[in-house]
């Protein structure tokens, strides 16, 4: 049957990342999470940014370059 969000929850879908290859390919979709955090890696980056990474039992914050394009991470459910 069809999985819902209980009530106050947030769904987010593990839908992959693209390397910045310069192609725009997106890996392991359906696997995992990638979604950006509004915290910067350091203070003066423009390009590093702290993300929310989502495996199978697994949520742990890394840093990644910018151009490997993670959607937007939700922050409110409207």
């Amino acid at each position: 049957g069809k999985k819902t969000v209980p009530e106050g929850g947030v769904f987010i879908p593990v839908a992959g990342q693209r390397y910045p290859n310069g192609y725009g390919n997106v890996y392991h979709a359906g696997a995992y999470g990638y979604y950006w955090s509004a915290t910067p890696y350091t203070v003066n980056s423009r390009y590093t940014v702290n993300y929310l990474f989502l495996g199978e039992g697994e949520v742990m914050f890394y840093d990644a370059d910018r151009s490997y394009a993670f959607p937007i991470r939700c922050i409110k459910d409207y």
